[in-house]
């Protein structure tokens, strides 16, 4: 399930940092909608089935650590192998508006114009060109403040580590991917509740199971995906 929201911000300009503020929507809708759901999401160390993505427009610029928000409005994207997830995101959102009629985002409020379900692709090759919507993390399995980026030693096997467990939660089965960089950068770093990490964009190919590939296309790549990493969209 896919999905894009536009919402519009009273005070357009966001902290460079800002993604905990959409977690903490994320977290508002699941609770309003389901709450044994909110506490199944979070009240445990668990993986989650879906990831997000947010798009300031192309003439959003960053300043002094701050986004400005281009047109005073933005866009949030959100994806799940979930229907179930899916709907209850989508229905605690619609009590939002609601119940609260705005969100507080940071210094801003938001308010939810509108909301467009997206045709989902469905993989049938072993091999998929993906594009970044929002940069996917390799977190290192030793150094646990240490991301890395694919010209780094380990990174292969550590992205496969991350995949095999989602393989494993998701499909039953721990199964592998090949990685092929296209043309994929890690600058500028980017801050996460209060650190720089090293975060993919760009564009590469993906080679393994199709089931694998649906699933990688669904709830993103990487670490921290349910934390607005790794959401992707297909090339080819």
């Amino acid at each position: 399930m896919r999905f894009s929201m536009i919402f519009k911000i009273d005070k357009p300009e966001l902290p460079i940092d800002y993604r905990s503020g959409f977690i903490s929507l994320l977290k508002a809708s699941f609770e309003m909608a389901c709450r044994d759901t909110y506490l199944k999401l979070y009240e445990a160390n668990t993986l989650k089935p879906f990831t997000f993505s947010v798009y300031f427009g192309n003439k959003s610029k960053v300043k002094d650590n701050v986004v400005f928000v281009n047109a005073e409005r933005f866009i949030l994207n959100f994806s799940t192998a979930s229907l179930e997830l899916g709907t209850f995101f989508y229905n605690g959102l619609l009590k939002i508006k609601k119940e609260l009629k705005d969100y507080p985002l940071f210094e801003a409020r938001i308010a939810l114009e509108s909301v467009n379900l997206k045709k989902e692709m469905q993989i049938r090759e072993d091999t998929v060109v993906f594009k970044t919507l929002s940069p996917f993390l390799v977190r290192d399995y030793i150094d646990k403040n240490k991301y890395l980026k694919p010209a780094d030693e380990g990174f292969k096997n550590q992205l496969n580590q991350i995949v095999a467990e989602c393989s494993k939660a998701f499909l039953g089965r721990e199964s592998y991917i090949e990685f092929k960089d296209v043309k994929t950068t890690a600058k500028p770093p980017i801050f996460h509740y209060g650190a720089p990490v090293d975060g993919i964009r760009g564009i590469f190919a993906l080679k393994g199971d199709p089931d694998v590939l649906n699933m990688i296309y669904q709830i993103g790549l990487g670490s921290r995906r349910s934390q607005g990493f790794g959401m992707l969209e297909v090339m080819r």
